[in-house]
């Protein structure tokens, strides 16, 4: 983000809070004492297993998701209500730091404030930019991915007619989470899935021999088909031969 941009929704962030709060940087007090908070309930033995289930990607404080959560809550319990702009800047400097949970931080930020953040269609339409710069980053993979995908469906729920055209290039990105948030991002939809845009997407990315792309189509065909069976089958029976077979064994586990 170009530093002037970046000062002037510091600067909203600062008018918007309480008049008798601590003066300063707002965002980065939150993110400094989130820090410590995980610093001090850090597990070095948790962190390594961590780790290691990770592909040795990222480096860990060994929180259990429960307990991460919990620090999060109390912190935020010190500060006041933040607009939208002051979120984003929690947001960035926490994914930009070099624990994996605090990624996690960020996208918890975004999962309970997705009211905040989608307010007005300006804002929600920032919101989705703001979002894809954390999924083409070095610092994504499925992990933080999955849970912002659930974000993004919100946010398109919210303002369908100028953010499926977004999805709709998404899921022809070169940028392969791009794709898989596009797959995913109706999962929490059940009946109001749009199962013409779901099958759509699928068939665009039948091709493809990543993983994590074969995997998220089998995983939305799945929570489709608790909604609607019949035509999660039918879709399978007639491009079988041409969707990965990783895909039409997901599909279909609880056939």
């Amino acid at each position: 983000m170009p530093k002037v941009k970046s000062n002037l929704k510091l600067a909203q962030c600062r008018r918007s809070t309480q008049s008798n709060f601590q003066r300063g940087n707002i965002p980065l007090q939150i993110v400094n004492h989130v820090k410590k908070e995980f610093g001090l309930s850090s597990n070095k033995e948790k962190a390594a297993g961590m780790k290691k289930y990770m592909r040795n990607k990222f480096k860990f404080y060994g929180l259990q998701a429960t307990e991460r959560r919990t620090i999060e809550r109390q912190v935020m319990k010190n500060y006041p209500k933040l607009n939208a702009s002051c979120l984003w800047e929690v947001m960035k400097l926490a994914w930009s730091q070099d624990r994996r949970e605090m990624q996690y931080f960020a996208v918890e930020c975004a999962i309970r404030n997705k009211n905040i953040l989608s307010k007005d269609k300006t804002t929600c339409l920032e919101t989705v930019e703001n979002i894809k710069d954390f999924l083409v980053s070095e610092k994504s993979w499925w992990d933080t991915v999955d849970s912002l995908s659930g974000v993004v469906g919100f946010l398109v729920s919210k303002y369908p007619a100028d953010l499926i055209p977004v999805m709709d290039q998404w899921i022809d990105d070169s940028e392969m989470w791009l794709r898989r948030s596009a797959i995913l991002h109706q999962l929490k939809y059940r009946k109001e899935t749009d199962e013409d845009r779901l099958f759509r997407y699928c068939l665009q990315r039948a091709h493809e021999k990543e993983f994590f792309i074969q995997k998220a189509m089998g995983w939305a065909l799945r929570t489709y088909f608790s909604t609607n069976p019949r035509s999660v089958r039918a879709f399978v029976k007639k491009n079988e031969c041409v969707l990965p077979k990783l895909t039409v064994k997901e599909a279909l586990k609880h056939a």
